[in-house]
């Protein structure tokens, strides 16, 4: 379990219904932001291995220790963050 009171959920990118819930996520979000000041914004973290990755995309085997992309990642967590104005 994550610590952040930030993290909603941990999707699995293949899922078609995984999908559909991160839709849905950011359409709330969205609808959220209508009647706000202080906006929000869904941000996807990559969770998986790094090394193979990167070394298939002829990068350096640290290349993505700080952030897996989206296309490599096994499963992506979804946080919901405050925009800074």
């Amino acid at each position: 379990m994550r610590t952040s009171i930030n993290y909603v959920t941990t999707l699995d990118p293949l899922s078609a219904v995984d999908m559909e819930k991160l839709q849905l996520i950011r359409d709330a979000v969205s609808a959220a932001n209508v009647n706000r000041s202080r906006k929000k914004y869904v941000k996807l973290h990559g969770r998986g291995p790094r090394i193979l990755p990167a070394f298939n995309a002829g990068k350096s085997p640290f290349a993505f220790q700080r952030e897996l992309p989206i296309a490599y990642a096994k499963r992506i967590d979804v946080y919901i963050y405050d925009r800074s104005l």
